[in-house]
């Protein structure tokens, strides 16, 4: 298995309500249709975050970690977490909030290893009437 790598802002705003230019935008189009930098607030709902698509649009204008980006970087984790995390902006201070951080949700991952577990021994365990 291997990591997932995820984008995520490291200003006090949400990544697509940073100033991410238009150039970025005309080459996230080539992928995916839906993108519209009008309507920045509605990408996350379909474009993922961890979608390898995106990461290399973002990495062919800011560089492979993007070094050259002001406004946003790139986290890492295994891939067993793709389904159980999440990106969160924790509030800072009243209507401040931290940059954006990759949150994982071990213990839901956990949760799903054991029923797939639990289901493994139903179905080797399975008898017939």
């Amino acid at each position: 298995m291997e990591d997932v790598s995820v984008i995520v802002s490291t200003t006090t705003l949400s990544l697509w309500e940073n100033k991410v230019p238009e150039v970025v935008f005309t080459e996230m189009r080539k992928h995916f249709q839906n993108v519209n930098s009008k309507q920045r607030h509605l990408i996350d709902t379909y474009v993922s975050r961890d979608d390898p698509r995106l990461v290399s649009c973002f990495q062919l204008f800011y560089g492979k970690s993007l070094e050259n980006c002001q406004y946003a970087t790139i986290r890492s984790f295994h891939s067993r977490y793709v389904n159980h995390y999440k990106i969160l902006q924790q509030p800072c201070y009243l209507s401040c909030v931290y940059p954006e951080e990759v949150y994982l949700d071990k213990k839901a991952w956990i949760k799903s290893q054991e029923n797939e577990e639990f289901s493994q021994k139903l179905v080797e365990n399975d008898e017939v009437f």
